[in-house]
């Protein structure tokens, strides 16, 4: 489950350029299904009840703000390291051959005269990498994403990455 979350976090956090589908209204909502020509809001409604009787695997907002490792703040982090890194959204992306294995991969995003690289741990286990093999011992930890608040460390030219970690380098 976790890994599934990990993975649909990163999609929608660090590859899109996030876009805005106008203003959300839950009062415009009504008992009957509104058409696009009938909605002010430029978004077509769910018919009523359509969600009546789903749950959520995740607690309630307030839970998941005073818990670290909820995946809401899973989710503002991934925002926030996209927000001060415009090369996620903007720059054109490269792989990084060399750190491309079964256990991890490496992208080379390049906006404008900046780049970072971003390394991604896809499995369940820690994964030490040479930077190195890639050209990147250069660049040093600018941000990073792990799923129960662990740290990635680095010794020299290798980053210790916990399982299921993004490292962002610059």
């Amino acid at each position: 489950m976790k890994k599934i979350l990990f993975l649909v976090c990163l999609m929608l956090c660090l590859l899109l350029a996030g876009c805005g589908y106008g203003a959300t209204d839950t009062a415009a909502q009504t008992e009957e299904t509104v058409s696009r020509e009938e909605d002010e809001t430029e978004r077509t409604l769910d018919p009523a009840g359509a969600d009546e009787g789903i749950g959520s695997a995740f607690g309630s907002v307030e839970e998941q703000l005073s818990d670290g490792t909820s995946i809401l703040n899973y989710y503002r982090r991934a925002l926030r390291l996209r927000n001060e890194n415009p090369e996620i959204a903007r720059g054109t992306a490269r792989k990084v051959e060399a750190l491309c294995k079964e256990q991890y991969s490496a992208v080379l995003k390049t906006w404008g005269d900046s780049s970072i690289a971003i390394v991604y741990n896809i499995s369940d286990e820690k994964a030490e990498i040479d930077l190195k093999e890639g050209g990147l011992e250069e660049m040093e930890i600018r941000g990073s994403l792990t799923l129960n608040g662990e740290e990635i460390g680095r010794t020299q030219d290798v980053i210790c990455m916990p399982g299921q970690s993004v490292c962002i380098l610059k």
